[in-house]
């Protein structure tokens, strides 16, 4: 059995798959599992799968007739072997030592789930690192590590980890939403027993202008303010954070709650986006008195003037 399966989602993805694969076959981590779940790709993305498939016997490939990030990434992790899985977008690439380092630490420590981080590359300019980058290793509570997501210590992104395949018989991400990691990786976190955070950027994030994340529209923005009032109705809720700690954890979610509220609200055209936008100003009722955010008492005038 291979030592950790890892999962591709391919929409589209003729030009940028290439890379992306030679950076998991090239992994120093030799016993993987790659998994490409083609969906709905009106290019060539199948066909470049297929051979891909038949260059090495440790790429297997499934085909979606729905093209969904999510439901490609639930239907190859219910397809996965291994006890631990990663997930990998098909236009970003990875260190050569991420899985070895990530799975090592894992293993070697008895973890559920390990983070590291990302950085930001551009065909135009410099990477752009967004975290410490010291190469120190951590094995941290989930409240730990929660807190640092929360935060923004750390990535929202899935691609940047590995976790044990188990959550995924009672978990999945949500399926036809934008942000879905924003939404889900907390959730992995909170259900795991013992997990760790490596400080070094092994996940290439490449920034191109026709992206999902760089096309804006009302559902990205909506999809966006949801994900962050459940995040911060998980906070409010949990029983493993004390009242003090609550509003720490919900100072950075707040915050890019009611900015991505606003936003939603300005973006609404239609009478179900409008009266979809209005039915999240009811969850400002569960940020926590005295936590203090940037702008708030702005914020709030201009929601409600926005939304009545």
């Amino acid at each position: 059995m291979a030592s950790l399966s890892v999962i591709i989602p391919v929409h589209n993805m003729q030009d940028y798959l290439p890379k992306c694969v030679e950076s998991v076959r090239k992994q120093t981590l030799h016993e993987l599992e790659i998994i490409l779940v083609e969906n709905a790709s009106s290019d060539d993305s199948l066909k470049l799968c297929q051979a891909y498939a038949a260059l090495d016997s440790r790429i297997r490939v499934m085909h979606l007739d729905v093209g969904d990030l999510s439901t490609a990434r639930n239907r190859g992790v219910a397809e996965a072997t291994s006890e631990y899985v990663a997930f990998l977008d098909s236009d970003d690439s990875i260190a050569p030592d991420m899985y070895e380092t990530l799975y090592g630490f894992a293993v070697e420590n008895k973890l559920d789930l390990v983070y590291s981080n990302h950085v930001h590359v551009f065909d135009d300019k410099p990477p752009k690192y967004h975290y410490k980058e010291t190469g120190k290793s951590y094995v941290l509570t989930p409240k730990e590590l929660l807190m640092m997501n929360f935060a923004h210590k750390v990535p929202l992104n899935s691609c940047t980890m590995i976790v044990k395949r188990k959550f995924f018989d009672t978990m999945q991400f949500p399926e036809f939403k934008y942000y879905e990691d924003r939404a889900f990786t907390y959730l992995l976190i909170a259900a795991s027993e013992r997990v760790g955070y490596i400080d070094k950027a092994f996940y290439l994030y490449y920034q191109r202008k026709d992206s999902i994340v760089h096309t804006k529209h009302w559902k990205m923005y909506y999809d966006f303010a949801h994900a962050e009032k459940e995040r911060l109705e998980f906070i409010m809720k949990s029983q493993m954070f004390t009242d003090e700690e609550k509003r720490m954890a919900a100072k950075k979610v707040t915050e890019t709650f009611l900015a991505k509220l606003l936003r939603t609200n300005r973006k609404a055209k239609t009478k179900e986006q409008k009266g979809l936008s209005r039915k999240l100003v009811h969850s400002m009722s569960l940020i926590p008195k005295e936590c203090k955010i940037k702008m708030k008492s702005r914020l709030y005038r201009r929601i409600i003037k926005a939304l009545y």
